[in-house]
């Protein structure tokens, strides 16, 4: 880059809150609006990635079942953050609460077998 210059004042384009909301965004979703409170269950065989790190956006453990599995508490911005947060995840993770994301993420899982066993035939 050549010719640069350095402006002695601010752009009035940047939000007051960006540093809280890039602190509290762990994915593409920079929405200073997280209202969507998600409860999931994680399996006790990977339970140990969500006690070692925020995975998930506010991610919060609220127990530790007796069998090593987990129910963690996060807050998203919409559905489609709740479905691409937890995809990585499957089968390893199952929304406890809403169901209606539940199941869209449900349908969309039916949708990629039916895919992927066409690619098999």
């Amino acid at each position: 880059m050549n010719d640069l210059k350095v402006l002695r004042s601010a752009s009035k384009g940047v939000p007051k809150n960006l540093d809280e909301t890039l602190q509290t965004s762990v994915n593409v979703w920079f929405s200073g609006e997280r209202s969507k409170e998600v409860l999931i269950e994680v399996d006790a065989v990977w339970a140990h990635y969500f006690k070692k790190r925020w995975i998930l956006p506010l991610q919060e453990v609220r127990d530790e079942r007796e069998d090593g599995s987990l129910v963690v508490r996060f807050v998203a911005c919409n559905e489609q953050e709740i479905v691409m947060c937890l995809k990585p995840w499957l089968p390893h993770v199952r929304i406890i609460d809403p169901n209606s994301t539940g199941k869209l993420l449900l349908d969309d899982y039916k949708r990629w077998v039916k895919w992927q066993e066409a690619a098999l035939d």
